[in-house]
C-alpha cells in the first residue's frame, strides 16, 4: 500500500484536528506523545496533523527578543550611525529575511525554502 493510500485510508476527524492545533497553540512545545495521550487521539494522527498544517514542528527555532539590558548597545550603534556620513543609512542593505518585530521567530528550514527564491544580483547560484 503506497503511502498517499494509507494516508487517504485514515480520516481525522475535524474536531481532532482542531483539538491537536488548539492545544499546540496553547502549548508550543508539547511533546506528541503527551499530545496524544492528552487528547486521546493516536499518536500517528496527531503526527499527520501536525504533518499537514504546521512548517517542521520539530525543528528548533531560534528565536531573538529585545531585552532591556539591550538599549545601551542600541543607543550607541544609533550614535555611531548619526554621526557617520549623510549618506551612511543608504548604504545599508536591508533585506526581507531581516525582522523588525520585538519578537521575531525564524523556522531555519522554512528560511532555507525561501532564500532558494532570493535573487542576488552579485553571483549566480550554481545546481
Amino acid at each position: 500500500m503506497s503511502n498517499s493510500t494509507r494516508e487517504r485510508a485514515i480520516a481525522i476527524r475535524a474536531q481532532d484536528e482542531e483539538l491537536i492545533l488548539n492545544t499546540i497553540e496553547d502549548e508550543p512545545h508539547i511533546i506528541t506523545r503527551n499530545l496524544s495521550r492528552q487528547t486521546g487521539i493516536s499518536q500517528i494522527s496527531v503526527h499527520r496533523v501536525i504533518r499537514r498544517n504546521l512548517p517542521h514542528p520539530y525543528h528548533i527555532q531560534k528565536v531573538q527578543e529585545l531585552l532591556p539590558e539591550d538599549l545601551a548597545k542600541r543607543v550607541t550603534f544609533c550614535q555611531f550611525i548619526l554621526h557617520q556620513d549623510i549618506h551612511f543609512q543608504k548604504k545599508i542593505l536591508f533585506t526581507y529575511e531581516a525582522c523588525f518585530t520585538r519578537r521575531c521567530i525564524t523556522n531555519l528550514h522554512n528560511y532555507r525554502d525561501i532564500k532558494k527564491n532570493v535573487i542576488n544580483s552579485g553571483y549566480a547560484r550554481e545546481r
